[in-house]
């Protein structure tokens, strides 16, 4: 119990500056249980604990030097990390032949981390982030000092070719190069795989099976148990270099030590808490990656609540055990889909063993034993795992990762375990209640009824504004990418995080793909009610707002008849210009003799064919947003920049800030 809250204090104190509010309360809480549990003298260590946790987190080593010495602890196709003395550094290099333990002396400069992201997209620089990184260093020169023995990369490129089908060789690279790894998450499918990858299991697995092995040859279990640890140790180094791997070889020799030389004298939960703290230490980073803490606190939360539940090993234990593991593991589920497979649990008890399995086969067949069979396998079931999950996954509008949602999820969920444990029967139904009424309100609508906002949503080098009121939207534009599905991956996962399950309009400002590329695929993930493109539909009235098109233009190019959208909304008046050109703008000053403008949309991405001088004298708008991305047309340019310095118009972009929201109250 001493280790696990020390654990706990430590691992709160280094995510204090990034949850802060989350890390008060659960700290609130250990102390609570410090003072009932272990007495007044155990809360000066854990202060202190909390304090060091608090310290680790501040510390950044940062070096502004031409020459980086240091050995590579993540390698990619296209870039690697480096650590020099406690500095990590991303560094971009294409079809690298770097591998982990590799020492290299590099010569270059230092450059902030810069990677575009759209809304609801994965965020790499965030992930860097989590690992320690805040910095690139742009190479010139690299000089390797060391090569490590263990060509990584090499054996894992000759076991992938085996595979043919991409599903396939992504499918036996999550179960063999898994790591406490957020993008890994995000690749595989359906989460039983990422219970087993983060816990470790066919590691855990395959090291029971040389036990086993080695024990028909040598008659003593001690003996067999700490040279298959040896054995595995050595073969998994050849194929692997994450911490998943080392998480396992020293928990199985810590237990290896406690049951041989100190009789049992530790539990499981000390030995997992103190393997967590020591692992802290060494990389504070690791308390940022969601699988660390699955890895790490699963085996702890099933210790303390599961198996005093289930002392009986029966089919009925085994279903309970899965489906508590897969209710504690839901805000994880929710976090990256946005939805969850409620009957998983059944799928883990009925695939792990065959997942550890296949593990084990992929291992023998990686270190040179000719098994080829696990080749067509991992096809089999890879494609099985995928049909599963079609029919076993319901999405879910409106999850918002608030750490306040989590909190009341986990205190609930932790006291009806308390309860069950203690069996104190007249409160189980009660709680239950609570617990499902808890997730249900989480995801009923109720609170779009009082939710006015206007969201320019980071699309990239494109345009989309999200008009909502109550729980009703109407889009001008909807963006549009030759390279990303923009109306998958960020509108429709947009949408559900703001539980929105319908889309009354979409007003298409003109035809090109940066502004009507999305569409027709939008209408495959959500409904779309209207459709408005023509010049002849203004005005439109919808709700209590009318949306005029200031732009009757019917000669030129596309941009040239863009429709140039004005809405009030909530007492602020909004002017959406899409591409329209300087010309256009020009004959409106000629043609109105005003238009009421607070915010300005800055007309095609901030390109200086548009926003003349003359055009922001007339708007004279308190702020102007510029929806632009990655590009190379120069957008935005910088006389167009310097006009609204000039005007005194604040300036805001969304591949600065991402999507840029104002929300306002209902009157």
């Amino acid at each position: 119990m001493i280790a696990l809250i020390f654990f706990l204090s430590l691992l709160l104190g280094i995510l204090l500056t990034k949850e802060y509010i989350l890390c008060i309360v659960l700290f609130c809480c250990l102390l609570i249980i410090c003072l009932m549990k272990l007495g007044k003298k155990s809360i000066k260590f854990l202060l202190i604990t909390f304090a060091l946790g608090t310290g680790l987190s501040f510390i950044n080593i940062t070096r502004d030097t031409p020459k980086v010495t240091g050995i590579v602890e993540l390698a990619k196709d296209n870039y690697y990390i480096i650590n020099s003395f406690g500095e990590r550094l991303y560094v971009y290099e294409k079809r690298n032949e770097v591998n982990p333990g590799d020492i290299l002396v590099l010569y270059g400069e230092r450059t902030e981390l810069n990677f575009p992201t759209l809304e609801s997209q994965f965020d790499f620089k965030t992930y860097l982030n989590n690992k320690g990184v805040k910095a690139e260093f742009k190479v010139i020169k690299t000089v390797v000092k060391y090569h490590s023995i263990f060509k990584i990369k090499v054996y894992k490129e000759k076991l992938l070719s085996k595979f043919k089908n991409e599903d396939d060789i992504q499918f036996a690279s999550s179960i063999l190069y898994s790591d406490y790894d957020e993008n890994d998450i995000l690749n595989i499918p359906i989460h039983v795989t990422k219970l087993i990858r983060c816990g470790g299991f066919y590691i855990n697995s395959t090291i029971s099976f040389f036990t086993y092995f080695i024990l028909i040859f040598i008659k003593n279990k001690k003996k067999s148990t700490i040279l298959s640890i040896i054995l595995c140790g050595l073969i998994f180094r050849r194929l692997i270099f994450n911490c998943v791997l080392a998480k396992c070889l020293v928990i199985k020799i810590y237990k290896w030590i406690n049951k041989y030389k100190f009789n049992s004298k530790f539990s499981s939960i000390s030995i997992y808490s103190i393997v967590g703290i020591i692992f802290l230490l060494i990389n504070k980073n690791l308390a940022y990656n969601d699988s660390f803490i699955i890895g790490f606190l699963m085996p702890i939360f099933i210790s303390i609540f599961i198996n005093p539940i289930n002392k009986k090993r029966n089919w009925k234990t085994k279903i309970q055990n899965a489906l508590l593991s897969y209710l504690f593991f839901i805000p994880f589920e929710l976090k990256y889909y946005y939805s969850i497979a409620p009957f998983s649990f059944l799928i883990t008890l009925i695939l792990s063993p065959i997942y550890k399995l296949l593990g084990i086969l992929l291992l023998l067949c990686s270190i040179g034993i000719p098994l080829y069979q696990p080749v067509s396998i991992i096809s089999f079931w890879s494609k099985g795992f995928n049909n599963i999950l079609n029919l076993n996954r319901f999405e879910i509008f409106g999850y918002n990762k608030s750490c306040i949602w989590i909190l009341l999820y986990y205190m609930i969920f932790v006291f009806l375990l308390y309860i069950l444990l203690i069996r104190l029967k007249p409160l189980k139904f009660s709680i239950i209640s609570v617990f499902s009424l808890t997730l249900l309100f989480k995801f009923i609508p109720f609170k779009n009824n009082q939710n006015n906002s206007v969201s320019f949503i980071n699309v990239g080098q494109g345009d989309c504004c999200f008009i909502r009121k109550d729980n009703h939207v109407t889009l001008i534009d909807t963006g549009g990418s030759n390279y990303i599905d923009i109306a998958k991956d960020v509108l429709y996962n947009y949408c559900k995080k703001n539980k929105i399950y319908s889309i009354d309009n979409v007003i298409i400002t003109h035809d090109d793909i940066d502004h009507c590329g999305a569409l027709k695929n939008l209408n495959k993930y959500i409904k779309i009610k209207n459709v408005i493109s023509v010049k002849e539909a203004f005005p439109i009235k919808w709700k209590d707002i009318i949306f005029n098109n200031y732009n009757q233009n019917e000669f030129g190019d596309d941009n040239e008849k863009s429709l140039v959208i004005g809405f009030n909304y909530v007492n602020k008046d909004f002017l959406i210009m899409g591409d329209a050109p300087i010309s256009i703008e020009k004959t409106i000053i000629q043609t109105y003799a005003n238009i009421p403008c607070d915010i300005l949309k800055i007309g095609h991405h901030g390109s200086d064919t548009s926003t003349c001088q003359e055009f922001l004298n007339y708007l004279n708008p308190n702020e102007a947003i510029i929806s632009v991305g990655q590009n190379y047309y120069g957008h935005p340019a910088k006389s167009v920049l310097e006009r609204l310095i000039k005007s005194n118009i604040k300036t805001r972009r969304t591949d600065k800030e991402g999507t840029i929201v104002y929300t306002f109250k209902n009157t």
